[in-house]
């Protein structure tokens, strides 16, 4: 995982999605302590394939990937899980 200074910008102050831009950090490290979590109740297996459906499957969303790995993007598949993650996570 590559350290990136917080205080780095990689969008347009007129992003339309400016405040998802802002708090990626933040879901990140939401998946950090997601992962902790799956590794407790799983067993530690870090096949991320099984720990995106593990996500998918605990809390109703699903994180997106692409080539380098998990992006600041996310479908919601369950209303109810997701605001359980909510609830949870913060």
């Amino acid at each position: 995982m590559a350290n990136i200074s917080k205080n780095f910008q990689d969008y347009d102050d007129d992003d339309p999605e400016i405040d998802k831009r802002k708090m990626r950090f933040q879901y990140w490290g939401k998946l950090v302590l997601m992962r902790e979590e799956y590794y407790k109740t799983e067993g530690i297996d870090r096949d991320t394939e099984k720990f995106m459906q593990w996500v998918a499957d605990t809390y109703g969303f699903e994180p997106i990937m692409n080539n380098t790995g998990i992006t600041d993007d996310y479908r919601i598949i369950d209303e109810k899980k997701y605001t359980y993650f909510l609830l949870k996570y913060g």
